[in-house]
C-alpha cells in the first residue's frame, strides 16, 4: 500500500491523501487551503498556484483510464471538502448523511454546488468496498458534526486516517470506543497534529458552557452578542444551555435556525418544536432574503412564530444573548440595544486578526458597545482538535508501526514525541 499526502504535511487545512494498492486508488479528503499567501485567512484559489492536487483519474478533464475508485470526505469543514466540486462527478463520493446536508446548505448559501452524481452514506463501523480497498469509517468527536476517521485495508496492510478529532467535546466518548475496539496490526497511523506543539490541556465543551454561563450572569446591564459558527453544533448547544442557566433568551438568525432544524433528526439540539423555551429568531435582511431565494419560505414562516423585533431587543436587552454575523451590519446599525453591550468571541482567536473581523469589531464599537475591556470583549472557546495528551493516548492505544504527521504546522514535533514517526513532504510516496 502506498500513501501520498498531496497537502497537509506542513499546514493546517487543504488536507488530501491518496492511497494506492495495485491498480486501485482512493482519495481521502480534498480540502481548500486555509492559509492564504499573506499567512492569514483563506487562500485565494484563483491566485494560488498548485491548489488542486495532481491525482491521476480524479478530474473529468483527465482522460486517463486509471480512474480513482472513490473519494471519502471525513467531515463538513472547507479544509477537508472545499475542492471536491473539481472532482469528476462520476467518481463515487462517500460521506456522512449529516455531513452531506451541511455541505449542501453551505454551498447553497454561497451560490456553489458540490453534489456528486454518485454518492453513498457512511455509517459508523460499517465497512465499505472501493476497488480492492475495505474502508471502515469510525465516528469521532470534532467541532464538525458527523466527522469520521477511516481504517483502510488492502492486501495484508492497514492504514488508519485519524481525520480531525478530539476527546473533550460533547461526543468525547466516541474516542474511548475506538480505543476499546482494540484494532490490531496497524501499519501506519496518519495522525492530525493541529495542537501537537501546545502543552495546554484543552477545555471541555462543558467547561465552555460553564464559562459562558458565568459571563452571561455577570452581564446585568446590556445585551451580550456572541460570534460563533452556526455549524458548530456542540457550541450552539453550549451557548443555549448557558443562556438558560443565566435566565436569558437566546436570539439566533434564520440561517442558524435552519441549521438547527435540519440537524434535529440527527441528534438532540434546540429546535422549533416548542419543546425548547428561551429561543427567538431575529430576521436580518440579507440572510432572510437569501433563504427565501433558495425556496425556504415555509421554514421562514415557521421560524416567524419565534420572531423578535428590534424594539423588543432594545426593551429586553438586559436579558438577551444574541448570535451575530458581520452580514447583519445593516440591521444592527443604529440599534439602541447594542449600547453598553458586550461581545463573546467563541471561535479561534486567529480569526480576530482578519481584516473582516477587525472591521466588524470597529463597527460594533461605533454602535456604542464597550469592546475595550475584558468585560466588553471576551474570548471563550476551545479547540475542535485533540490536545497533546489525547494525541499521545490515541497513538499509544492503536500502537501503529509508523505515525505520519498531517494537518499540522509542526511535523518535526512528532519525532520528539513518538518513537515511530515518519515525516513526509507533500507529494512524497511512502510504502507500508
Amino acid at each position: 500500500m502506498i500513501i501520498k499526502i498531496h497537502r497537509g504535511t506542513r499546514e493546517i487545512g487543504g488536507s488530501c491523501v491518496e492511497i494506492a494498492h495495485g491498480k486501485d486508488r482512493i482519495v481521502i479528503d480534498m480540502g481548500l487551503p486555509l492559509i492564504g499567501d499573506d499567512g492569514c485567512g483563506k487562500a485565494d484559489i484563483s491566485k494560488k498556484i498548485g491548489t488542486l492536487p495532481e491525482i491521476e483519474g480524479l478530474y473529468s478533464s483527465d482522460e486517463s483510464k486509471k480512474r480513482v475508485s472513490a473519494l471519502f470526505v471525513s467531515h463538513a469543514h472547507l479544509d477537508h471538502y472545499g475542492l471536491i466540486h473539481h472532482a469528476d462527478r462520476r467518481v463515487p463520493v462517500f460521506l456522512g448523511r449529516a455531513t452531506r446536508e451541511l455541505i449542501e446548505i453551505s454551498c447553497a448559501m454561497s451560490g456553489g454546488s458540490v453534489a456528486p452524481d454518485a454518492w453513498a452514506p457512511l455509517d459508523d463501523r460499517k465497512p465499505l468496498e472501493a476497488g480492492c480497498f475495505r474502508v471502515t469509517p469510525f465516528l469521532v468527536d470534532h467541532s464538525a458534526m458527523d466527522a469520521y476517521a477511516f481504517l483502510v485495508e488492502a492486501g495484508d496492510r492497514k492504514v488508519f486516517y485519524s481525520g480531525d478529532f478530539r476527546a473533550h467535546g460533547r461526543k468525547g466518548r466516541l474516542m474511548k470506543g475506538i480505543i476499546e475496539d482494540d484494532i490490531q496490526d496497524i501499519d501506519a497511523l496518519i495522525l492530525e497534529g493541529t495542537n501537537i506543539a501546545s502543552r495546554r490541556k484543552a477545555k471541555s465543551e462543558t467547561d465552555i458552557e460553564d464559562e459562558l454561563a458565568r459571563f452571561f450572569k455577570r452581564k446585568k446591564d446590556g445585551i451580550v452578542l456572541v460570534s460563533a459558527s452556526s455549524q458548530n453544533l456542540d457550541r450552539l448547544v453550549s451557548i443555549y444551555k448557558a443562556a438558560r442557566k443565566a435566565g436569558k433568551t437566546l436570539v439566533i438568525d434564520p440561517y442558524t435556525a435552519f441549521i438547527l432544524d435540519a440537524m434535529a433528526k440527527y441528534g438532540r439540539f434546540p429546535d422549533f418544536s416548542g419543546a425548547y423555551g428561551g429561543l427567538k429568531v431575529f430576521f436580518p435582511t440579507f440572510i432572510t432574503g437569501k433563504l427565501v431565494d433558495l425556496g425556504c419560505w415555509p421554514k421562514i414562516v415557521n421560524f416567524s412564530k419565534f420572531k423578535i423585533t428590534k424594539e423588543e431587543l432594545t426593551e429586553r436587552r438586559n436579558g438577551i444573548v444574541m448570535m451575530v454575523k458581520s452580514s447583519m451590519k445593516p440591521n444592527l446599525r443604529g440599534l439602541k440595544a447594542l449600547e453598553g453591550g458586550s461581545l463573546v468571541w467563541s471561535m479561534w482567536d486567529g480569526y480576530l486578526k482578519e481584516e473582516s473581523s477587525r472591521r466588524f469589531l470597529e463597527f460594533l464599537g461605533r454602535q456604542g458597545m464597550d469592546l475595550g475591556t475584558p468585560a466588553g470583549l471576551k474570548v471563550i472557546h476551545t479547540s475542535g482538535h485533540a490536545d497533546l495528551e489525547t494525541l499521545k493516548n490515541f497513538a499509544a492505544s492503536l500502537a501503529p508501526k509508523t505515525i505520519i504527521p498531517i494537518h499540522t504546522m509542526n511535523p518535526e514535533k512528532y519525532g520528539d514525541i513518538f518513537k515511530t514517526s515518519r515525516m513526509l513532504e507533500d507529494g512524497e510516496e511512502y510504502e507500508v
